[in-house]
């Protein structure tokens, strides 16, 4: 591509030099005000031809301005200040992508950079993308603009902090739906073309590059409005399933409605579409008014299970906070870019439980959201929630467990220290005082503290900045004649709890520097006597807790961190267990810190399956759901050994009761998440070889291909999973060849 570039520019007769400077932010002496943009896709050619009049203020005089552009043939370029004008020459930095306009005098102030453009479309999913829509075998097109790839659609200042107003115009074919980030104004048609059409949109508030959008393609629209009558909603879908974006148009609807509650201040645009794109390569593009989902997240039909409504949810939730949390107000640089997904992941969670409190029974928070964040941030390749974001290279800790999760982690973990309440009060002031603004983590840390009166922000920085938790030990010690935690000294001898703290590792032996490394921990306990829930801070390396009774630290999940007991205290929670005198979240936390603590080698492998004969009674989902992933990892490792067979046979024995429990068939008006319970079971069963199961899979198969009887949507995946482990070749093509969603 550069050597095409290099080539045509050549032959316009434009002067072209190949300069090499430092990748690095742009200059603030020249910023964007407003962005005039006129795009006209070409689909045979696979380009497009763009237009761009930017508006900027030069601060100190200066004889070039420089954008970012990559990929991008420049034709022509003019600087205009009042009555002036000034031919540019162009030159490119490739590596950087960036390239500078010289236009030879030194000039300040109001300027307009007029730009005529080339640009081509992709496959990518990256900057402007050719769609194809594989049902009616028709192109389209869309932007996704995320991470530094506006600049691959028109030359411009492509940093979140260089916010400015947009006005956009697409030329494209009569019978295409034109969408962008505003409602449309006018619709012209094309003189020197009939079969063409101008769309013009109204002008955006002030918001970032990578948030301008533009779809084009062929869609069947449906609408609703807002319950404040404010804003049209509109989910867009492909001819032939409309029917199926009904229930998400409903979801929009509410989650608007909640979102404006919750956070107390208006959705500032007048639209909001939802559009479906196939093969979409991420889940959604929060474009700022031009939501981008993939298109299997908009469509619910009777087949449609309800692990998937509950992504449906997720993700539109997740995407309209977004138009709060990273459109409204967004990060001053990628290093704090978790203020974004960390704030939208953690409004998206309380939305659902809003919406559908009965999902709230079957809370899957600490298996969806803790246990990911931590098993990436066991490991060395891990890094901390801010750190510096140098470019490209860095991308992919972007959208990694850390910046999503461990982000959503720490926010549940300061929500449930100064309380939700006053945490809510902080999102408002945080939104209000920096709306249409840019943001480093200080600011939100600021609102915490403005509102708890704690000095919350100096204690979240070790969290946000430091990579990796810690590992907390629980021992009962009979000599506490030392200082204990509540700062008392005591002469006599007595029982209590020592705490000590550490770094967790999936290699259990730390460095000379980790072992010097500490954290300032919340820590709650539950005093299993005395039923008493307690909190405290855990900031040194060796704490007492002025107590004899057994305890149980973190047993809501709130906090960022693993424990290990003592051989007795484990024994006691057995028991506990075995007597189900335990909640659901306290029993999640005890199994997931016991496997991952055998995992880094500090307990045996035989250990954990003995202490898991205490969950034969479980009926909590995330407990299930991370019970049966520890199976699936032992399994893993067992894999070609003689063992493998024994382990098979001990965990269908486990299993049955269970198995029994809820059976193979729904039964009427049970709640949905027992049927995800089902299959957890039903699918473990199967690769592992229940006969009983894999009879069933297979009865359930031949049905389905004999007569289109839709197999039931929860078990759907499950039973394609048995058959493919347990059949043999003739059956396993008869798999592959049948189409499911």
């Amino acid at each position: 591509m550069i050597l095409f570039l290099s080539v045509l520019l050549a032959l316009s007769g434009f002067n072209v030099f190949f300069i090499c400077f430092n990748a690095q932010l742009l200059s603030r002496n020249v910023v964007p005000e407003h962005y005039d943009l006129v795009f006209k896709p070409n689909f045979e050619n696979i380009d497009y031809d763009g237009f761009a009049k930017i508006s900027v203020i030069i601060h100190n005089k200066s004889d070039h301005i420089t954008l970012h552009s990559r990929n991008i043939l420049i034709l022509k370029a003019i600087l205009r200040q009042s009555k002036d004008e000034y031919n540019t020459t162009i030159t490119y930095n490739y590596s950087a992508e960036k390239v500078n306009f010289n236009f030879h005098k030194f000039v300040s102030g109001a300027c307009d950079l007029t730009i005529h453009f080339i640009g081509y479309l992709n496959a990518s999913f990256n900057g402007f993308t050719r769609v194809f829509y594989t049902r009616h075998k028709l192109y389209g097109a869309m932007t996704n603009m995320h991470q530094e790839e506006a600049r691959r659609v028109f030359p411009c200042f492509d940093e979140p902090a260089m916010k400015a107003t947009f006005n956009i115009s697409v030329i494209v074919p009569n019978q295409m739906t034109t969408l962008s980030n505003m409602p449309i104004v006018t619709i012209e048609a094309c003189e020197k073309n009939n079969s063409l059409k101008k769309v013009s949109f109204a002008k955006t508030p002030k918001m970032s590059t990578y948030l301008v959008a533009i779809v084009v393609g062929y869609y069947e629209s449906f609408k609703r409005t807002s319950l404040d009558g404010k804003v049209v909603i509109t989910m867009y879908t492909l001819q032939g399933r409309e029917k199926q974006v009904a229930f998400a148009l409903d979801v929009a609807v509410r989650v608007l409605d909640f979102l404006q509650k919750q956070l107390k201040i208006a959705y500032h645009l007048p639209k909001i579409d939802f559009v479906p794109i196939e093969n979409f390569t991420i889940e959604g593009m929060e474009n700022w008014g031009l939501i981008t989902i993939v298109a299997e997240h908009l469509l619910v039909d009777e087949t449609t299970s309800y692990i998937i409504k509950r992504i449906i949810v997720d993700v539109i939730a997740h995407e309209f906070a977004h138009q709060w949390f990273g459109n409204l107000v967004t990060p001053e640089w990628w290093s704090h870019y978790w203020l974004n997904e960390g704030l939208a992941n953690f409004i998206s969670t309380i939305c659902q439980y809003s919406l559908f409190p009965q999902w709230e029974e079957a809370d899957t928070t600490l298996a969806r959201v803790v246990s990911p964040a931590f098993n990436k941030d066991s490991f060395e390749s891990t890094h901390p929630i801010i750190f510096d974001y140098k470019g490209r290279s860095d991308r992919n800790s972007l959208y990694d467990e850390i910046t999503y999760k461990k982000s959503e982690a720490i926010l549940l973990m300061i929500a449930n220290l100064i309380g939700y309440d006053k945490f809510f009060k902080a999102l408002f002031l945080y939104l209000t005082r920096h709306k249409f603004g840019n943001v480093k983590s200080n600011d939100l840390l600021a609102s915490f503290d403005e509102l708890s009166g704690k000095s919350i922000g100096e204690v979240m920085k070790q969290w946000l900045y430091q990579k990796g938790y810690p590992l907390i030990s629980v021992y009962f010690k009979t000599n506490c004649s030392l200082s204990i935690s509540q700062h008392k000294t005591r002469t006599k001898a007595r029982l209590c709890v020592r705490l000590t703290q550490r770094k967790f590792k999936m290699s259990k032996y730390l460095t000379n520097k980790e072992k010097k490394i500490k954290w300032n921990i919340p820590v709650t306990y539950f005093d299993v006597k005395t039923s008493a829930n307690k909190s405290i801070w855990f900031s040194q390396k060796i704490i007492f807790i002025d107590t004899p009774n057994q305890i149980i630290l973190n047993y809501d999940g709130s906090g960022y961190y693993r424990t290990r007991y003592s051989r007795s205290m484990y024994n006691t929670l057995y028991k506990l267990l075995r007597r189900n005198l335990l909640n659901a979240k306290t029993r999640f936390v005890l199994q997931n810190d016991f496997f991952a603590l055998v995992k880094a080698g500090f307990l045996s492998t035989t250990d954990y399956l003995r202490f898991l004969t205490a969950y034969k009674g479980e009926e909590d989902l995330s407990v299930w759901k991370s019970v049966d992933e520890s199976f699936e990892e032992i399994d893993l490792i067992l894999s070609n050994t003689k063992l493998q067979i024994n382990f098979r046979t001990g965990v269908r024995r486990f299993l049955k009761e269970a198995f029994r429990k809820y059976g193979l068939r729904k039964v009427n008006e049970e709640k949905d998440w027992i049927s995800v319970i089902r299959t957890i079971i039903f699918k473990r069963l199967g690769l592992f070889g229940e006969k009983t199961v894999v009879s069933e899979a297979n009865e359930q198969f031949q049905i389905y291909i004999n007569s289109y009887e839709e197999l039931d949507a929860n078990l759907r995946h499950a039973i394609f999973c048995t058959l493919a482990a347990n059949s043999n070749d003739i059956q396993f093509k008869a798999l592959i060849m049948v189409k499911f969603l």
